[in-house]
Formats: C-alpha cells, sequence, structure tokens
C-alpha cells in the first residue's frame, strides 16, 4: 500500500497485504463480513435473549405485581426464551439449539423443554394448553323462537399467567442458561481472537470504518421488508 492509499483509507482491503504489511494505520472499529465475527454476534444475541427473558421472570417472581404486568411479562419471557432456539433466517453461523441440547441434561433439560412447550403450546401458538376447548350452547325449557334465546360460547377459562410459584422455580433455570451462554461467548471470543492472529486473518477484509447504523422499525418499513426476497432483507 503507497502512503497515499494509505491516507486514504482503501476499502475494501485485507488486514495483510500481499507483502505481508499490517495495513491498519488508525485504531478504530472496522466493519467485516467473516463467518467467525458472524458466529461470535450470534452468540451474543443468544446470550441477550436469555438475559431479557430472565430479568421478565425475574419480575414475575416479585411479591407485588400487577396481573396485567405479570401476564405480559410472562409471554415475553418464554417467547423471548424460546426465540434463540426456533428457526432465526438472521442466523446462520451459531446453532443455539444444538448447543444448549448438548449442554443440559436431566432436570435442567426437563425445564427447557417445558419451557418450549409453553411457548409453542399456550403463548406464541395454540395447541390447547392452558386453555379449555369446551363448547357449549344455553337452549331454552320451551322450543326457542328467536336467536336471542340460544347462547353460544366457549365454555372453559384461559390461564393468563403461570404465577409467581412457577416464576419462582424457573428463574434459577433462566440464570443458569443465561450462564452458559455468557461463558460460552467468552470462550469462543478468546479463540477466534487467537486463530485470527495466528493466521494474520487470512480471508478477513475490512470494509470500512464502523459507523452505528439507524435501525428503523416503523410500519412502512416492515411493509417494504415483508415484500423484499429474504436475502435483501
Amino acid at each position: 500500500m503507497t502512503d497515499q492509499q494509505s491516507d486514504e483509507e482503501v476499502f475494501p482491503r485485507p488486514i495483510y497485504d500481499e507483502g505481508g504489511n499490517y495495513t491498519i494505520r488508525k485504531g478504530a472499529k472496522y466493519r467485516v463480513d467473516d463467518r467467525r465475527i458472524r458466529e461470535l454476534a450470534e452468540i451474543d444475541y443468544a446470550r441477550r435473549d436469555i438475559e431479557a427473558a430472565h430479568e421478565m421472570v425475574a419480575a414475575c417472581a416479585e411479591d407485588e405485581i400487577e396481573l396485567l404486568h405479570e401476564r405480559a411479562l410472562w409471554v415475553a419471557a418464554v417467547v423471548m426464551y424460546g426465540k434463540p432456539f426456533k428457526a432465526n433466517y438472521a442466523r446462520t453461523e451459531f446453532n443455539a439449539r444444538a448447543f444448549i441440547t448438548q449442554k443440559l441434561a436431566g432436570r435442567a433439560l426437563e425445564l427447557h423443554e417445558v419451557l418450549m412447550r409453553y411457548r409453542d403450546w399456550m403463548f406464541a401458538h395454540d395447541d390447547g394448553l392452558g386453555e379449555s376447548k369446551a363448547l357449549e350452547i344455553y337452549l331454552p325449557h320451551v322450543p326457542p323462537r328467536s336467536s336471542l334465546e340460544v347462547g353460544l360460547w366457549r365454555a372453559g377459562g384461559r390461564v393468563i399467567s403461570l404465577g409467581q410459584d412457577i416464576a419462582r422455580e424457573l428463574e434459577p433455570h433462566f440464570a443458569m442458561v443465561r450462564g452458559l451462554f455468557f461463558e460460552h461467548e467468552k470462550k469462543r471470543r478468546n479463540e477466534i481472537a487467537e486463530e485470527l492472529i495466528r493466521t494474520r486473518f487470512a480471508g478477513m477484509n475490512v470494509l470500512g470504518v464502523s459507523v452505528q447504523e439507524s435501525l428503523d422499525v416503523n410500519i412502512e418499513t416492515v411493509l417494504a421488508m415483508a415484500s423484499a426476497p429474504r436475502s435483501e432483507r
């Protein structure tokens, strides 16, 4: 790289050039597109999801919490807990589901599977868990002559919160799973950094100096994303 090119910060460029020279002249955060960095980011996404879920379920275990808040937090906690372990089209390098099933055993694995069933059967979808599917009809003692004399209902109730006792039983599990992801993230961060230094960042190009991107999730943005091919989202 020439002095003029160095001053102009040409991108993209390798971290070591063909002559073996280190091309970074300014310490900064740089954008890259690398599967190893993506893997690490996806471990962090999973850890962040579980951390948020843990905060929510811990709040559900508090002695004084309004029912509406408790209901909302339970739904959010269970759905967020399950997020890393379901299909995630924007996460392709780290298989959180395989990781957690290898790490858990016994009662811990049972509780994980229970939480996934709460998610799939009750909160995110409806497989009849926590909600009666019984049906009933009211009929008068004489033949009805009007629709107003016939009552049509669902017969059963609905569980809107799993309650404080279950929250207190599950809170240590959430904390333990959060810890597993935290330790794995730390381990992989060190391994990947050591590999990159050892291989002199082979195959990695810096794409530019990193800048904070705007995250716009308004209605029109979502509609535009929905109409675009998945590869362009």
